[in-house]
């Protein structure tokens, strides 16, 4: 409900807010969608936020939830070794708020906080391996698209071994209960629902959307009954759906608990930020030595950052889940960059062809033929003449971690009878003499426009601006008609698994169909 007397002053689950006017957009911060992370409730499901006294000040972001810096927690010696490691880490670690226990919290910009506007609303989640990040990062500053027409909200959640690593059956009365990170992202959304229209926005056209870890996020949200009547649409940019059995997870969960010393609910519960993040062994040190305890999870070598299926929350596969026509009918817009493979090539603290071998060999596990990584990297090479060993690595991960995962999921919404439209993104970074390329991320400024925010990253502005204005008006059109159309470029038809359209976003944007076709054959 909007203050009449005052305009940026909602009423909301909790009590009374007073956000404030940016370039003419209104933005509320750091508003509780949940209580704080404070004792018991650190490993509980997400509990209701306390009211509050008054009129609460929402014009700072709260704080972002638990978690080392990026660099701390990749690799803290890598900015020694590459200026493209040390401009990627600074770029995307710059949270935007310090971190603490009150952080499951939501920003939202909106153009028109009157009830009766009724316009679409884009929730995004944040990427960050679902080991980082924060809602308040600049480079996801929703004026831009707020100033197009959308009501903007994005999250926070819990992180790393707070966010996702757990049981059903651990300990007793909830606690360390699976996929709390999850949870939450279903808490925030429950939140949107009962809250959105006093800032204007539609409940009944709420679009869920994220990069990387946030698109698998925004992809799970799609793929639980928990959101039933909750979601639209999804975007996904750069995501997969990495889901593995409850009894693989909790078995590690269970297992790298105890190496901690933390068998018992008490000993949970008195688990500090600091013991976590100083623990040793760290978790994904832990799991990789001990992988083969933990049937499918350990097969693939991702680590525990997963969902858990077989559970409430997640009671199917995500693929099962949306074949037996259990999405809903939600419309999905899904793609990826062209280099996402690049990413480690750039962030492991390696020269570039040996990071690119290292993190291939690792992942091995999700290669086809399964496990073996050297007969794909051959089939990879025969369809690559003349490419570098790394390009051909690069090309490789990118597909078995997010091309091969995005077709299938647009193959089987359509299947299932709703609409998927699928893309590329082609325009390779100038940035350090080309380092970067189409690499994991480089959309995000044109998503956002937050070009200056991603200058190390991307590049001048300028040369930036045709494939991300591009795609900024795919995402507009699509919240708003459930449609993507970019301005110039040939119509974007619905995913027919027959013919396999896919538009190809670039200085120019170009429809192609069967895009993939040879590197299908060997998925």
């Amino acid at each position: 409900m909007r203050d009449e007397a005052d305009p940026i002053v909602v009423t909301v689950t909790g009590g009374r807010a007073r956000g404030d006017l940016d370039e003419g957009v209104h933005v509320f911060r750091g508003l509780p969608y949940a209580a704080p992370l404070i004792g018991a409730n650190r490993w509980r499901a997400p509990q209701p936020p306390p009211p509050w006294e008054g009129v609460r000040d929402a014009t700072r972001f709260g704080p972002a939830c638990p978690q080392p810096s990026i660099a701390d927690s990749i690799a803290s010696g890598m900015i020694r070794w590459k200026r493209a490691s040390r401009l990627f880490i600074d770029t995307i670690g710059n949270l935007g708020a310090p971190t603490g226990e009150a952080s499951l919290v939501l920003n939202v910009w909106t153009p028109d906080p009157d009830p009766e506007a009724k316009l679409p609303v884009l929730v995004f989640i944040h990427g960050g391996s679902l080991a980082a990040g924060a809602g308040s990062q600049p480079i996801y500053d929703g004026r831009a698209l707020a100033k197009a027409g959308l009501v903007v909200v994005t999250i926070n959640y819990r992180l790393g071994l707070l966010g996702f690593m757990g049981g059903d059956d651990l300990f007793p009365n909830g606690l360390g209960v699976a996929n709390r990170g999850f949870l939450d992202q279903v808490a925030a959304l429950t939140w949107v629902a009962e809250n959105i229209a006093a800032f204007g926005g539609d409940p009944g056209r709420v679009t869920v959307s994220g990069e990387s870890a946030g698109a698998a996020s925004a992809l799970a949200m799609m793929t639980t009954p928990a959101t039933e009547g909750l979601i639209r649409r999804v975007i996904s940019f750069s995501g997969a759906p990495l889901a593995y059995p409850h009894e693989d997870c909790s078995r590690f969960a269970k297992d790298y608990f105890a190496a901690i010393g933390v068998e018992t609910a008490d000993e949970l519960v008195a688990l500090t930020d600091a013991r976590i993040f100083k623990s040793r062994p760290q978790p994904q040190a832990f799991f990789f030595r001990n992988a083969k305890r933990y049937g499918a999870l350990g097969a693939d070598h991702l680590g525990y950052l997963v969902a858990a299926t077989g559970t409430e929350l997640f009671p199917d596969p995500p693929l099962d889940f949306i074949a037996a026509g259990k999405a809903r009918g939600v419309d999905l817009m899904i793609g990826t960059c062209r280099y996402e493979g690049r990413l480690w090539s750039i962030t492991l603290p390696l020269p570039g062809a040996l990071a690119a071998r290292t993190m291939f060999n690792l992942i091995g596990g999700v290669m086809k033929p399964r496990g073996k990584p050297t007969e794909t990297f051959k089939a990879y090479r025969a369809l690559m003449p003349g490419a570098s060993g790394q390009a051909v690595r690069e090309r490789a991960m990118c597909d078995a971690l997010f091309r091969k995962p995005s077709v299938e999921i647009a193959t089987a919404v359509a299947q299932a009878g709703a609409d998927a439209y699928l893309y590329r993104y082609d325009w390779p970074s100038p940035a350090l003499n080309g380092a970067y390329g189409a690499m994991h991320g480089p959309d995000i400024p044109g998503v956002f426009q937050t070009y200056a925010e991603m200058a190390a990253l991307v590049g001048p502005e300028a040369g930036a601006r045709p494939a991300g204005d591009a795609l900024h008006a795919a995402v507009v059109s699509f919240v708003k008609t459930g449609t993507p159309a970019i301005p110039g470029a040939p119509d974007w038809p619905a995913y027919d698994p027959e013919t396999k359209p896919c538009m190809v976003i670039d200085q120019t944007c170009e429809l192609r169909r069967n895009l993939d076709g040879p590197f299908e054959a060997v998925w």
